[in-house]
């Protein structure tokens, strides 16, 4: 990639958040996989352990306390509401602190339950998120409208719902709209009342939401999906070569060295 002819440089900030139990199952075996399958790039994952630490002796790795980032602004959050969205919320606060800290050219988010296999091409994965696009996810728009038009998907006023599988996320923090976008994420979860938009408070929906005036600024990666009967877009697309998501029981249908062994990981284990 190029700026005012010369190579523009482009660092890559993974981040992820997960607690003790996760870890020891899945969690740990998506970062193993993950440095694996990067290690050529000049990135980092940034990991939000929720009470506890583990060292994995390597420098891409940078481990945040949850507690000590999160908890606090996630505490008064949850005398606002209760049930399931608590659990995502968690996620949410996450990544609402990793974007305003982050010192990436290129911020992206993947679940704990997120497993790479191999070594994914760079240029293919810059042109997942342009430069002139703000954020990328996979809207579930297509499962009310599956040949929306661009008219159709960038109306905030007519279009039916909010939602994505928000289990990998890339943002563009150099976007001209990317302090306004953390500000509207920001909002929707700090705010005194949960906003009219919002159904569950679940951070699948805040993801979109905070970007309904930037809607044309959006790369819906659902477009890459095969087939409209999913709700796993991810799974469904060419990108599920490279990783996938372990969404519900699949996630523990697998010894934890049969997911080792998925993502290629034959060598003794950190």
């Amino acid at each position: 990639m190029c700026l005012n002819g010369e190579k523009k440089i482009m660092k890559f900030e993974f981040v992820t958040s997960m607690h003790k139990p996760y870890f020891d199952h899945i969690g740990s075996v998506m970062i193993e996989s993950w440095l694996e399958h990067w290690k050529d790039y000049d990135c980092k994952l940034v990991v939000y352990g929720e009470g506890f630490y583990h060292d994995f002796n390597s420098d891409k790795i940078v481990w945040r306390d949850w507690n000590d980032n999160c908890e606090k602004n996630y505490n008064k959050f949850k005398e606002k509401t209760k049930g399931p969205c608590l659990t995502f919320a968690k996620k949410g606060f996450a990544f609402l602190n990793a974007m305003k800290h982050s010192s990436g050219s290129r911020l992206i988010w993947v679940d704990a339950d997120l497993l790479f296999f191999k070594k994914f091409p760079l240029d293919k994965f810059v042109e997942l998120l342009p430069d002139n696009k703000l954020i990328a996810f996979f809207d579930q728009f297509y499962l009310q409208n599956p040949d929306y038009t661009l008219e159709e998907y960038t109306n905030k006023e007519t279009r039916p719902g909010y939602g994505a599988e928000s289990g990998f996320i890339i943002v563009n923090t150099s976007h001209k709209n990317y302090d306004e976008y953390v500000k509207e994420y920001d909002a929707l979860y700090n705010s005194e009342k949960k906003h009219q938009l919002l159904t569950h408070w679940y951070d699948s929906e805040v993801v979109v939401i905070a970007a309904r005036n930037f809607l044309s600024e959006v790369e819906d990666l659902s477009k890459h999906r095969i087939g409209n009967k999913t709700q796993t877009p991810l799974n469904r697309s060419w990108l599920s070569e490279y990783f996938s998501h372990q969404k519900a029981k699949s996630k523990y249908q697998y010894t934890k060295e049969e997911l080792r062994k998925m993502c290629g990981l034959n060598h003794e284990k950190n």
